[in-house]
């Protein structure tokens, strides 16, 4: 980018920020969110205006490049939600409204299970299942079982209090279980 484009998408940017702030506001009643999706409008701005051609306003230009934004943050938000939904629904069978066990929580793992992690085909599946979950239960699982880090630098990493961190810790962990039996031990 040449410095006068350079200059005049400063001053677009500029002139048209915190209405683009306000719009992301209203449409998703979140400062955080709203401020993340301005700041990739304008990261998108800067990649493409060599391709503005100035056949619209500016701020129309803007305005449609947040509003491809915001789509992509409700759909990318609601595939999470309802993954979780899911997952939730499923631990349901374990656990009761209090967060008790309802009955026992694993079933009896194949003493070759050691063996199994030498199989590509069982790695392909695990690491199927451990996609499936939420992103902060996977991280969990990935930081205190792959990298096998100590639970306090795990909740420090994750900003989380060690009760949410074993809540997590035990719902994955059940999870994973339900998904490999389902996809591998049946």
């Amino acid at each position: 980018m040449n410095p006068i484009e350079s200059q005049q998408l400063q001053v677009l940017l500029e002139a048209h920020g915190d209405a683009l702030y306000n719009y992301a506001r209203l449409k998703t009643g979140d400062a955080t969110v709203a401020a993340d999706l301005v700041q990739d409008t304008f990261e998108a701005a800067i990649k493409g205006f060599a391709k503005f051609r100035g056949e619209s306003k500016g701020r129309t230009w803007l305005f449609s490049i947040l509003r491809n934004k915001i789509m992509d943050y409700y759909k990318a938000n609601y595939r999470r939600q309802a993954l979780e939904t899911e997952l939730e629904a499923d631990l349901d069978a374990y656990f009761t409204v209090d967060g008790g066990w309802k009955s026992a929580p694993l079933n009896d793992v194949p003493a070759s299970s050691e063996a199994l992690l030498d199989q590509p085909e069982f790695l392909k599946v695990l690491y199927a299942c451990l996609d499936k979950l939420p992103l902060l239960w996977k991280s969990v699982l990935e930081s205190k079982y792959l990298l096998n880090k100590e639970t306090s630098l795990l909740c420090q990493d994750l900003q989380l209090t060690q009760t949410n961190y074993w809540q997590i810790n035990r719902r994955a962990k059940l999870a994973m279980q339900q998904c490999l039996q389902f996809n591998w031990f049946k």
